[in-house]
């Protein structure tokens, strides 16, 4: 405070947001889990205001962008979410988030993603029509102004949601803005721009919501209206007693999408140019532990956690990693955040520390 180094360094506007009160607080020991599984989640869903640099270099000054590296970055984000089509997963969308809880939105983008992957010449029109009209659905059965109103004013606010129902209207949107602004079809590329600050709201009303939620993970096995009226206290003993992982499961998911998609927005208008492209997008705390992601069951992931440091940590200090740990200890996902920040050549020379006898 008041404003960060590296908005400093680039003469960039550096805008904390206003404070607010929470129950929850930054879990600042990095070396020991938290005891509290039902709210420490919580507790790192607060984005930090500093700039999305893309290859940073080591002594921390930004390199010129790389069309081609930037190319690569995003054809990863995209396998990621054809992964998702084909396995029912990947490194933002956990195998047990939609398991019982699968929202129509993220239906609807399953099923449009399915299709995109499968055009063809011959029915390309048909797929692209396909995906303006379930974007153009999100919006309204997510938007409170009428119908005929210009995308750009859409959404601002927010119909009663739980975090499931955040998240997943979220990653919805991203799908279709991901494919509209990499496709090439510039119709496609028009209608994805313009959902540029509709998806910057949602991201910003996901978070929000997340970090103040009493239940977090309550919402991955029933709604709103059916938390409301059994409460936590859910009849299915199973599902209680896997509690505190699903509340893991949702905050990490909502972290993961919150950089992947700040991400996507960000190289696009640094590609395109202009003032957007200075703006600071900010930044999550993230895991980075080889295994926590993809543990099985609840007694697995809760094993890891008192087993080992996750590796919970922002964005900003993920250069650590280089150092205080060797690459087969740091997840898919991780691996992606670091080499978008750093560059392919720093990943090449990143070998396991040595240890001290």
């Amino acid at each position: 405070m008041p404003q960060c180094q590296r908005c400093m360094r680039r003469s960039l506007e550096c805008a904390y947001p206003p404070s607010k009160q929470s129950s929850f607080v930054l879990n600042t020991d990095q070396d020991t889990f938290p005891a509290n599984y039902s709210t420490a989640p919580c507790s790192t869903l607060q984005p930090a205001t500093y700039p999305l640099d893309l290859h940073i270099g080591q002594a921390g000054e930004q390199n010129k962008y790389n069309i081609s590296d930037l190319n690569t970055h995003m054809m990863r984000v995209f396998k990621w979410f054809g992964q998702w089509v084909q396995k029912g997963s990947n490194p933002i969308i956990h195998p047990r988030l939609y398991q019982i809880r699968f929202p129509r939105c993220m239906q609807d983008a399953y099923t449009t993603l399915g299709s995109y992957i499968h055009k063809n010449r011959s029915n390309e029109h048909t797929v692209f029509q396909i995906l303006e009209d379930r974007a153009k659905q999100l919006l309204r059965d997510y938007s409170t102004v009428p119908e005929d109103s210009a995308v750009e004013n859409v959404c601002l606010g927010s119909t009663t949601l739980d975090s499931l129902e955040h998240l997943a209207r979220v990653q919805a949107l991203l799908v279709y803005q991901l494919i509209g602004l990499y496709d090439g079809n510039i119709r496609l590329r028009h209608l994805s721009e313009s959902y540029i600050p509709v998806l910057h709201s949602w991201m910003q009303q996901m978070v929000q919501h997340a970090s103040q939620a009493v239940c977090l993970g309550g919402s991955i096995v029933s709604s709103s209206y059916e938390q409301t009226a059994i409460g936590c206290s859910l009849s299915d003993i199973t599902h209680y007693e896997n509690i505190p992982w699903y509340s893991w499961i949702l905050s990490e998911s909502i972290r993961r999408t919150w950089l992947v998609a700040s991400g996507v927005q960000g190289t696009y208008l640094a590609f395109r140019g202009g003032k957007e492209a200075s703006n600071c997008m900010g930044g999550m705390m993230f895991t980075t532990r080889q295994g926590v992601w993809d543990a099985p069951s609840s007694a697995v992931w809760e094993k890891l956690c008192s087993e080992v440091n996750v590796g919970l940590m922002q964005l900003a200090e993920s250069d650590r990693l280089f150092t205080d740990a060797g690459p087969e200890e740091v997840d898919e996902f991780a691996k992606a955040i670091l080499e978008i920040s750093f560059g392919s050549e720093r990943m090449e020379r990143w070998v396991t520390p040595i240890q001290e006898a």
